[in-house]
């Protein structure tokens, strides 16, 4: 995971609950491959999603993806099966829909069956991050992030592009989320401590 995106997690005390939270506040629960599968159901409302967080880190700039490996429904497009992952996204295009701001109680033994799911085909792994002194080896790290699903819009849609969707870098879908609802995971399920960002 990118420095950026450590900078970017929330505490384990808010936003995470280690009991049921109520019924009215309560978010689904879900694997990456279990959004790549009905992700047109998920789309509309926030869900929270359970994976591997692994970056692409430049000298400039990098990114976040949240994947699983093995997906029995990839998404396929234009004849091709593509990555079984989504792109985190902060700051959304001008014709995707914003992201949640609230900052829900999630139920941690849920993220906790869901992270054994995912970890039942899924390897931690590493991913490269290059700066001015050369790549070092980081290793990758189970998240679960609380936002909203969104896939490239069609033809005729707003913001549709023809071409390569470059802002996905492959991945067929965008989760939306704010820093603060980016939790990073050790491989039990506990929640990793690491600075806090408030919702403003």
């Amino acid at each position: 995971m990118s420095s950026a995106a450590l900078s970017m997690a929330v505490l384990f005390a808010p936003g995470v609950t280690s009991g049921q939270p109520p019924a009215e506040t309560r978010v689904p629960i879900l694997t990456v491959c279990e959004v790549l599968a009905d992700h047109e159901r998920y789309a509309a409302h926030p869900v929270a999603v359970v994976g591997r967080l692994q970056s692409i880190v430049g000298v400039i700039d990098g990114y976040d993806f949240l994947a699983q490996d093995k997906c029995e429904r990839p998404i396929r497009r234009d004849n091709r099966t593509l990555p079984n992952k989504m792109l985190v996204g902060f700051y959304p295009d001008e014709w995707m829909p914003q992201p949640p701001t609230d900052r829900p109680s999630l139920d941690f033994s849920g993220v906790r069956d869901k992270l054994i799911k995912v970890q039942r085909t899924t390897r931690l792994g590493f991913h490269k991050e290059y700066g001015f002194s050369g790549a070092r080896r980081v290793p990758n790290t189970w998240a679960v992030i609380y936002g909203r699903i969104v896939s490239p819009p069609k033809p005729g849609q707003k913001g549709y592009n023809p071409g390569p969707q470059h802002f996905l870098s492959d991945a067929p879908l965008v989760i939306l989320t704010k820093p603060y609802n980016m939790h990073i995971l050790d491989a039990g399920g506990t929640l990793v401590h690491a600075p806090e960002d408030e919702p403003q």
